[in-house]
């Protein structure tokens, strides 16, 4: 994948070399080439993200490390799990049917700050609303 300066960006994996974990987001805020010790160019970029202090973290990465990267300008409920937005705008629709539950839908509503839009198929958000999965399925009970 190629990024652009500016690009909205999520690590997805946790690299404690880096202190960078899944799930954080930042911004694209230097691309560019250099020598590295080999003498040979070598592509990086470095992204900038919030600490838990609000204060701005700049990680390096070069070229063969970019696969922990993905754009941010959407992403799943499964990847919001944890976090909050100002906004979210969930769409809900039958694709994969087999994963709407309320718990999917309390998910998606209560990442939102502000406010939530939801954008739904009618058959859909009911399959929401009417399927609970409160129950977990474990081997504990055999242990």
């Amino acid at each position: 994948m190629t990024f652009k300066l500016g690009a909205k960006v999520m690590q997805t994996i946790n690299d404690y070399d880096k202190n960078v974990f899944n799930g954080e987001i930042g911004y694209i805020t230097d691309i560019g080439e250099r020598e590295n010790e080999n003498k040979k160019k070598e592509e990086y970029c470095v992204v900038t993200y919030k600490d838990n202090f609000g204060k701005d973290k700049q990680i390096e990465y070069i070229k063969k490390e970019l696969s922990a990267l993905d754009l941010a300008y959407a992403m799943t409920v499964h990847k919001l799990q944890g976090a909050g937005r100002k906004t979210v705008i969930g769409i809900i629709d039958n694709t994969h049917y087999q994963l709407l539950d309320n718990c999917m839908l309390y998910t998606l509503i209560t990442r939102a700050k502000k406010r939530c839009l939801l954008l739904a198929e009618p058959q859909a958000f009911l399959q929401c609303i009417r399927t609970s999965h409160n129950r977990r399925n474990t081997w504990m009970a055999l242990m």
